[in-house]
């Protein structure tokens, strides 16, 4: 068994047009209890935690990064979400 975020999944379900103010829930399917998360956007830290908020309508491109480290071991994975945030 892996100590390293594995299998990463975004809530909601995905699509590629979300309304604004949509927070979206990342995390690791399996890995260590210890995993942290953050949200970039770009090269940019925009939240730290497992949500973050699609606040400004127009297209985005944000990561959720999930960290974790186990007997001197380091592990980081990664999932991409982009699309257009649009008025409700």
């Amino acid at each position: 068994m892996s100590d390293c975020p594995e299998k990463m999944a975004v809530s909601p379900t995905f699509s590629t047009t979300l309304l604004v103010n949509t927070t979206l829930t990342c995390w690791s399917i399996a890995g260590a209890s210890t995993t942290t998360y953050y949200w970039l956007n770009g090269t940019i830290v925009v939240s730290l935690g497992i949500m973050v908020t699609v606040s400004e309508p127009g297209p985005f491109f944000l990561t959720c990064v999930a960290n974790s480290s186990f007997n001197e071991v380091y592990c980081t994975n990664t999932v991409n979400v982009s699309g257009t945030a649009v008025l409700g």
